[in-house]
């Protein structure tokens, strides 16, 4: 595959260079707000209509709406009363700034 792609792209090295990096989110907060951003991505780039519509996306087992065994939701759903009440929270468009969170994006 990267061979395929270096030709392709005229580019050279590995697809996947650098190590793994993650950041760590203190704050419970936060990190409710940052699983509805990431939630919302392929509603805000108009992939889809709803976040329910997007096959990959875990929210439909945040939502208590399909069965899930990849995600682990324990967190979030002791800091969420309910179900219901997450999918009301996700859509809720009181969202904070979006550009709060690019302080997690992690640049090349």
């Amino acid at each position: 595959m990267t061979i395929c792609c270096n030709k392709r792209f005229n580019r050279s090295g590995v697809l996947f260079q650098g190590r793994f990096q993650s950041i760590h989110i203190q704050e419970t907060e936060y990190l409710v707000n940052l699983s509805r951003y990431i939630h919302l991505n392929p509603v805000k780039a108009g992939i889809v209509n709803h976040a329910g519509e997007w096959e990959f996306s875990s929210y439909l087992e945040y939502a208590g709406l399909r069965p899930g065994t990849l995600p682990n939701i324990e967190y979030i759903k002791i800091q969420i009363e309910s179900e219901s009440i997450y999918q009301q929270f996700l859509l809720d468009h009181n969202l904070p700034n979006f550009t709060d969170f690019k302080k997690l994006l992690i640049d090349d």
